[in-house]
């Protein structure tokens, strides 16, 4: 799936530098138009963290999950960095209801363009969703384990072998909420909710560390505090619709705890 989403736009970014000057210069956008799209920008880099659900089985995770974390950021800001840049060197003209890229596509090679774009897009979307119909059941599957939630959530398949309960319990919420409001409203409320474990991992790290016995290096604090900060002000950039969806989700969760 990675590879199947992946590719069209490595196609996308060589054919549209390689047929139009790319040398259009770089211009910082205004702090009032960052702030609009910030929440957005955030969601698509949402999940980097996930590597970390791996670490339990690494020789050396105190190594390796932060070196992960470092490239992956890195190497997606900068092929996000190279589709835009493809984008910007040809300036296709997509109206309000047609997909960006897929225009940009039909553009340099014609219809075939949209299709492998469009192909991509689905791809990227059930790659997304098989990730977290595989991921996300586990947590409540651990919660139910540990008494957190109902001991139903930790519920094994005897067929499959599998945390059948949380993942039927998973996919039927998130058909409701997709059913209640648009993607844009429920990338924000999702982004926020990560914002809340993100802030929570800020404020505990120093309290963590002061546990230890071996000394945290001294750069940790202001990071820490960096992260705290940077979460507080992307959440402050979401509407209210999205605060209330999140609402929402907090009340399910609690229902079901």
């Amino acid at each position: 799936m990675t590879i199947v989403k992946i590719v069209p736009l490595i196609a996308l970014i060589v054919v549209g530098l390689a047929a139009k000057d790319p040398d259009i210069g770089i211009s910082l956008p205004q702090f009032s138009d960052f702030e609009s799209v910030v929440l957005l920008t955030f969601y698509a880099f949402m999940a980097f963290e996930n590597s970390n659900m791996a670490a339990g089985e690494l020789r050396n995770p105190k190594r390796t999950i932060p070196l992960a974390l470092m490239t992956t950021l890195a190497a997606f800001t900068l092929f996000t960095m190279l589709v835009i840049w493809a984008y910007a060197a040809f300036a296709p003209q997509a109206d309000g209801n047609e997909n960006a890229l897929a225009a940009a596509a039909g553009q340099l090679v014609g219809q075939f363009g949209v299709i492998a774009i469009s192909l991509a897009a689905a791809f990227s979307i059930g790659a997304n969703s098989l990730v977290g119909g595989i991921v996300t059941p586990r947590m409540t599957f651990g919660m139910g384990e540990q008494g957190t939630l109902p001991r139903i959530f930790a519920h094994v398949s005897n067929r499959f072998q599998t945390p059948d309960v949380s993942i039927v319990f998973f996919g039927g919420t998130a058909i409701l909420f997709s059913l209640w409001a648009g993607f844009a409203t429920l990338a924000v409320a999702s982004a926020l909710s990560r914002l809340v474990m993100y802030l929570l991992c800020g404020l505990a790290l120093p309290v963590l560390e002061h546990r230890e016995a071996e000394r945290a290096p001294w750069w940790h604090l202001p990071v820490s505090a960096l992260a705290v900060i940077s979460s507080l002000w992307v959440a402050s950039q979401a509407p209210a619709e999205a605060f209330q969806m999140l609402g929402l989700i907090i009340a399910v969760g609690n229902l079901t705890a």
